[in-house]
């Protein structure tokens, strides 16, 4: 019987992850250390963007708040998904049984004009938002000023990613 393991997101972690008790005792719950299960450099690095662009999804001026991820950007965050998965499938499927846990990720049909739509329902009134999620803010204008300062930022790093 292979060693089993998950292909899964979470916020700061690895996106693979022991899932059987062998697998766990050899690599601990989340493996950091993919080069030891075999996996070539090249995917290591698409590995890492991957999770790096997880944790860039979160609101950075609140984590219930909405992503300022582009139409774009969630259309290239799920073809990486996809791309990372597969890569993963050929490098590791010989030896290990991969389990996807991002199926409903790769499978979203939400388009770029729905995610764009949102996003700037949320630029244009934030405090909306806020209040909706139970959110406290000083001021409109203090939250709208620190989203426009947050969007703007991320526009920047989005508009490199999106180049490449």
């Amino acid at each position: 019987m292979k060693p089993k393991l998950k292909f899964l997101l979470d916020y700061q972690c690895s996106c693979l992850w022991a899932a059987d008790e062998n697998t766990r005792k050899h690599f601990g719950d989340n493996i950091t250390d993919l080069k030891a299960l075999g996996l070539s450099p090249d995917t290591i690095k698409i590995c890492d963007e991957l999770v790096w662009l997880y944790s860039s999804r979160l609101n950075p001026i609140h984590p219930l708040l909405p992503s300022l991820w582009s139409g774009a950007m969630h259309r290239y965050f799920r073809n990486l998904l996809i791309k990372t998965y597969k890569r993963m499938m050929d490098e590791l499927g010989a030896d290990y049984e991969l389990i996807n846990e991002e199926i409903e990720e790769m499978l979203e049909t939400t388009s770029e004009e729905e995610w764009d739509n949102q996003l700037r329902q949320f630029l244009d009134v934030p405090e909306k938002f806020c209040r909706e999620a139970g959110i406290h803010f000083s001021t409109v204008r203090e939250l709208r000023q620190e989203v426009k300062l947050a969007y703007e930022n991320w526009k920047k790093k989005e508009d490199e990613i999106l180049r490449r």
